[in-house]
């Protein structure tokens, strides 16, 4: 099933753009790296980026099109 970044609200849809342009073309197995070591956190806005993580998960991630 493949999920988009609308099912986020405004404040995680910004910061998971943010970190795909500033990530590249792999900015998904970046991001499930940072979520697994808790990287995520000092990232900016990374408060968002854990919003997006407890409340849809790794399954949401691998499965997003932006």
């Amino acid at each position: 099933m493949t999920r988009t970044i609308n099912e986020l609200n405004a404040d995680q849809q910004a910061a998971v753009l943010a970190y795909a342009a500033k990530h590249g073309r792999k900015w998904k197995s970046a991001l499930a790296d940072a979520w697994m070591t808790g990287r995520d956190a000092s990232q900016p806005d990374g408060w968002a980026l854990r919003q997006v993580r407890n409340q849809f998960g790794p399954k949401w991630l691998s499965a997003v099109t932006l």
